[in-house]
């Protein structure tokens, strides 16, 4: 907390090689963890969720994000080449492609 200004500041663990995502109605802010994606409150610096798979299998990296322009979902980016959506309100898996040969970088 930055006393001087009343700011609060949030540390997270981010992957280098993926972006950083706001929500549409800049409440929420969503990171790359390595294997997982954060989502955060931003006004309070509170985590609301992981997302992620939940096996002891090594995961692949998460790699890319993009918000899909209702704010409803997210497509993320994997190294293993996959995209993955994901339903912020029911913190989901929707549906999950395959096809890149190797990592996605860019959605």
């Amino acid at each position: 907390i930055n006393a001087e200004y009343g700011e609060k500041i949030i540390g997270v663990i981010a992957s280098p090689t993926s972006n950083v995502l706001f929500s549409i109605d800049g409440k929420m802010a969503i990171t790359a963890a390595l294997e997982q994606i954060n989502v955060w409150y931003i006004r309070n610096a509170v985590l609301k969720c992981s997302l992620g798979e939940k096996s002891k299998k090594k995961q692949p990296l998460v790699t890319a994000l993009s918000m899909n322009p209702d704010g409803l979902s997210f497509a993320a980016g994997y190294s293993d080449g996959s995209i993955r959506i994901w339903d912020l309100k029911t913190e989901s898996m929707i549906t999950q492609f395959f096809g890149h040969k190797s990592e996605v970088t860019q959605l």
